[in-house]
């Protein structure tokens, strides 16, 4: 009974294996035909149990193996001692549908009445070694970028002290690898930053919430002899078998920073010298558009200056100091323009042309270019009184509408243009020296304004424009007071 029970069990077992899905499991003769075929083969090579019953084991051997088949199924038959029967080997096999795969194969041999019998265990590998393949191409990149000069790859545990340094570290910090692997990671921060770092470690390893991991961090770092350098910083991070990991990979961007300064210290003098050329607003649409709009202004006050006999001076003193002393005047009479936020327009000889009211409106125009013509003349007369070289100017002031914008594509120049334009120039050629000369329509804007004493001159006759009315203009200085 108890014989019975065994052999049952025994049977069970074998059933159980042969059944298997996974793997197939199929045996042959001397004949080199197939004689069982269980369900892991059928799913692996797609042939049913009934169409390949009694056909060559070769049906699912690739052509080039086929000799070498023959030759050990030979030696086999001939009796002679086997060299692959146990082993775990490695092979190509071929499926119904032609398409060669890898497989790993393990051979049996039995005798059975003086015939040799013949089994094979075969197992699908195709994910396995499309895993493998991807681990030796991860492991070949990750020698590759290990390898790298450029970049430095460090890993730390949660102890938080270096495990991995490769030569990219020992080129960018100083140390060898073996100075420091084992060392904490500290020996590369900056005092500084310790504590912080620190802190960012101590909260990770607690399993909190990683605010850093995956971003480019800009950082600063320390290196063997002591010189602190900016770097780019990555970090990652990682679990393996309870135990947290943290990689950074470091790229060192001294060269980086000093290009990067020297592009902004180029780009504010550009800046800069764009400011001199346009007005801020003006400068900053043509940057950003690669344009400047054309735009009427309504309220808008020109305020011209000249000096008389400048045609004499010139002929009397030499060009270097006559441009060392209109580059003086007009440097003062920028500031003043600034000073009162008023746009200087261009200076043609000795020639001074400036205007409030735009690109940015303001409704004090005439009112700033008044102030700002008294205190041009004031700092002349001041000049005058300890220069050699006196200067004697006329100032014509306007107001009213305007065309504004950016004319040509090479040496920029922000221009006014229309009828109020000339006219200022006009009012200003009919001005007398050290006086204010002020259009009918400027003075209708100020009249009411107890801050200043006019001074009706009538009506006068101005090149191309027939009779203009004009006022000179003081300031009152009992108002002031």
């Amino acid at each position: 009974m108890k014989q019975k029970d065994s052999n049952k069990e025994i049977s069970h077992f074998y059933h159980s294996i042969i059944e298997s899905e996974s793997d197939a499991i199929i045996t042959s003769d001397a004949s080199k035909c197939i004689r069982s075929w269980n369900k892991g083969a059928e799913n692996i090579f797609g042939y049913k149990k009934k169409e390949i019953i009694g056909k060559p084991i070769t049906l699912i051997i690739p052509k080039i193996y086929h000799a070498r088949h023959d030759e050990g199924m030979n030696r086999l038959n001939n009796n002679k001692k086997p060299k692959v029967i146990g082993q775990l080997m490695e092979h190509s096999a071929l499926r119904k549908d032609g398409s060669e795969f890898p497989i790993e194969l393990t051979l049996g041999l039995w005798k059975n009445k003086g015939v040799n019998y013949y089994s094979a265990i075969i197992r699908d590998i195709s994910e396995k070694k499309e895993i493998e393949s991807l681990i030796q191409e991860q492991n070949k990149r990750f020698q590759v970028i290990s390898s790298s000069k450029n970049d430095a790859i460090i890993t730390s545990d949660e102890t938080k002290r270096i495990l991995f340094w490769n030569k990219g570290a020992e080129h960018i910090f100083g140390y060898s690898s073996e100075e420091a692997i084992g060392q904490p990671i500290t020996l590369i921060i900056p005092d500084q930053l310790h504590e912080r770092h620190n802190k960012g470690m101590n909260r990770m390893n607690k399993g909190k919430q990683p605010h850093v991991i995956g971003k480019v961090l800009e950082l600063k770092a320390i290196k063997k002899d002591g010189e602190v350098f900016p770097i780019e910083l990555t970090l990652g991070n990682w679990d393996n078998n309870g135990k947290k990991y943290y990689s950074g990979i470091i790229r060192d961007v001294t060269e980086k920073k000093a290009a990067e300064r020297i592009i902004l210290n180029e780009k504010k003098k550009s800046d800069e010298l764009l400011l001199n050329i346009l007005p801020k607003k003006v400068a900053d649409e043509l940057k950003s558009t690669g344009k400047a709009t054309t735009k009427k202004y309504e309220d808008v006050t020109i305020l011209f200056t000249d000096f008389q006999d400048f045609t004499e001076l010139v002929a009397s003193i030499p060009a270097t100091t006559l441009v060392e002393e209109l580059n003086d005047i007009f440097s003062r009479f920028d500031d003043i323009m600034d000073e009162f936020q008023i746009e200087k327009i261009e200076t043609i000889g000795d020639a001074y042309m400036a205007a409030c009211g735009l690109p940015e409106e303001n409704s004090d125009h005439a009112l700033k270019c008044v102030d700002a013509a008294q205190r041009m003349i004031s700092f002349l007369n001041e000049r005058n009184m300890r220069s050699k070289i006196h200067w004697n100017m006329r100032v014509g002031i306007h107001s009213g509408p305007v065309v504004a914008g950016v004319v040509g594509k090479k040496k920029y120049a922000y221009g006014l243009f229309g009828d109020t334009v000339n006219t200022a120039s006009r009012i200003e050629s009919n001005g007398e020296v050290g006086k204010i000369n002020i259009s009918e329509t400027t003075y209708r804007i100020l009249k009411h304004n107890p801050k200043y004493i006019f001074e009706h001159r009538g009506r006068i006759s101005a090149k191309g424009k027939g009779e203009l009315g004009m006022w000179f203009v003081n300031i009152n200085l009992e108002d002031e007071s």
